[in-house]
């Protein structure tokens, strides 16, 4: 089967754009997160623009959960090799690489025991968490096929909406209760981040009517407009910011409205997306070593610059170095082919002699 005719450009497209928002995320999240800064017009407009970025990672998980939720796994056992292959190697590169770069920055000691210590805590950087997050939910998604797979669409829609109600709607709720009435159940548990797999399994794989896209889009317009205001009152007023969780609600209905929009009005081709998208994990793993130096080796200038030159100076240089992986990883490949075909060669020629 031709592998470029069932592609689905649409994915590609979201990919890019969750990508972009998390790096724009990490280059707000220093002054932004700033209390300090509640009130100031800078911090007024980030309050929205990091809204949006909080569906980056969302839509990250959204993608693997269509993607390997719509498709057959024959195999589990391949299927585990093949996914974590894929994550798990580059990932412990660039654990060392960032437990080498921070040790130095803080002036600290290296040693085995202190890398081991935070492999097996969240990492030597603050953005491999999602790392640990994904492979985690790969363990569970042959069994979560299992059911998946006997259910209809109504079936579905009551194991999505249980799979997120701890994390999701619980919160919400309580929250709306301000105390009056506090909900308890379960503690809390990852079911949290695989409600974004089953949601995106179910937008990609069942067509939406107008109707239901139209209620999507009006519940994520309207969270998005009604959470920052919300917060920023928070704020200002001496509280928390609100609903800025990995999983709240109104990420949930953000990160819909913009996984149907592109499904229905993005699947055009795009070279230049698709070549970006295929890089993508190489530049998150990169972005915050970059954003690092940049941070270190910057210029003076008013926040609203530093900010705009650090998104563009980390876009660029996070998807320059993703190419710059897979051209040496492709020719790691290639190479590896070569040995494997000589071998066999010369395997087939002692046999025949």
């Amino acid at each position: 089967m031709n592998k470029e005719k069932t592609r689905v450009f649409y994915l590609d497209i979201i990919r890019v754009f969750s990508i972009v928002m998390v790096f724009v995320l990490h280059c707000i999240c220093d002054y932004y997160n700033n209390s300090q800064n509640a009130g100031k017009a800078l911090w007024t407009v980030l309050s929205f623009v990091q809204e949006l970025t909080r569906t980056g990672v969302p839509l990250f998980f959204m993608i693997s959960g269509y993607l390997l939720l719509s498709r057959p796994i024959d195999n589990v056992a391949e299927f585990y090799k093949k996914r974590f292959m894929k994550v798990f190697i580059p990932f412990i590169i660039y654990d060392v690489l960032y437990y080498f770069c921070y040790t130095y920055q803080n002036g600290a000691e290296y040693s085995v025991i202190g890398f081991l210590r935070e492999l097996v805590n969240n990492g030597s950087a603050y953005h491999l968490w999602f790392i640990y997050t994904i492979l985690f939910l790969y363990i569970l998604i042959p069994f979560m096929k299992m059911i998946i797979d006997k259910c209809d669409f109504k079936l579905l829609m009551l194991f999505f909406v249980i799979t997120i109600f701890q994390t999701t709607i619980k919160p919400f709720i309580n929250s709306v209760a301000n105390g009056y009435i506090t909900f308890y159940f379960t503690p809390d548990a990852m079911f949290g981040y695989f409600g974004y797999m089953l949601l995106g399994y179910i937008l990609g794989s069942y067509d939406i009517t107008v109707k239901i896209r139209n209620i999507i889009y009006l519940a994520g317009i309207s969270f998005f407009v009604i959470i920052p205001v919300l917060s920023m009152r928070s704020v200002i007023g001496g509280g928390d910011y609100l609903f800025h969780g990995g999983y709240m609600l109104n990420h949930y209905a953000e990160a819909a409205a913009i996984f149907v929009f592109c499904k229905y009005n993005m699947n055009r081709k795009s070279t230049i997306i698709k070549s970006l998208s295929s890089v993508s994990f190489g530049a998150y793993f990169i972005h915050v070593f970059i954003l690092i130096f940049l941070r270190h080796y910057g210029f003076d200038a008013r926040p609203s610059l530093q900010m705009v030159y650090w998104i563009i100076m980390t876009t660029i240089l996070s998807f320059l170095w993703g190419f710059i992986e897979k051209f040496i990883t492709t020719l790691i490949r290639k190479g590896n082919r070569k040995n494997e075909k000589n071998n066999i060669n010369s395997s087939y020629t002692n046999i025949s002699i």
